[in-house]
């Protein structure tokens, strides 16, 4: 599947679960693998999967196999940009490793290839975005009744 394929799969398969004030950005083929502990990446299960960013979310699909489009049911993880947690961010050469959690007690892997560096820069800065807009300043103390 050539990228120009890949973008057009996403898309379609991105717009029937998008909200009225939300548009697909971008998306690529990336690697993925579930973050063990005390296992080195190269042991782990890594395996391609299909992002697409919109303005609030992420996305993951599973790559679809041999000329079958790909379809809803081929979502894996959706979730807004405030509910993932990037813990970390490589710029190995050649990869751009993104280090999220998606859910507590769960850290997932993103690596990047080259091509699809600026998706993967652009992704950060959303994330980076969302958690400091989901900071909630400290509440003012309240004074204390005394009975």
């Amino acid at each position: 599947m050539t990228r120009k394929d890949t973008l057009g799969h996403l898309r379609r398969a991105t717009e029937p679960m998008l909200q009225p004030d939300e548009s697909f950005l971008a998306g690529c083929a990336v690697w993925m693998a579930d973050e063990r502990p005390r296992v080195p990446l190269i042991f782990t299960g890594r395996a391609i999967y299909l992002i697409a960013v919109t303005g609030e979310r992420l996305f993951v699909f599973d790559t679809p196999r041999r000329g079958r489009p790909l379809l809803g049911a081929d979502l894996l993880l959706q979730r807004r940009h405030d509910a993932l947690d990037l813990l970390r961010v490589r710029t190995r050469i050649p990869m751009l490793q993104l280090r999220i959690s998606p859910a507590p007690e769960r850290v997932v892997i993103l690596e990047f290839r080259p091509r699809d560096r600026s998706l993967a820069r652009n992704l950060i800065k959303m994330l980076r975005r969302a958690a400091a807009n989901g900071v909630e300043p400290p509440s003012t103390p309240t004074a204390a009744i005394n009975l």
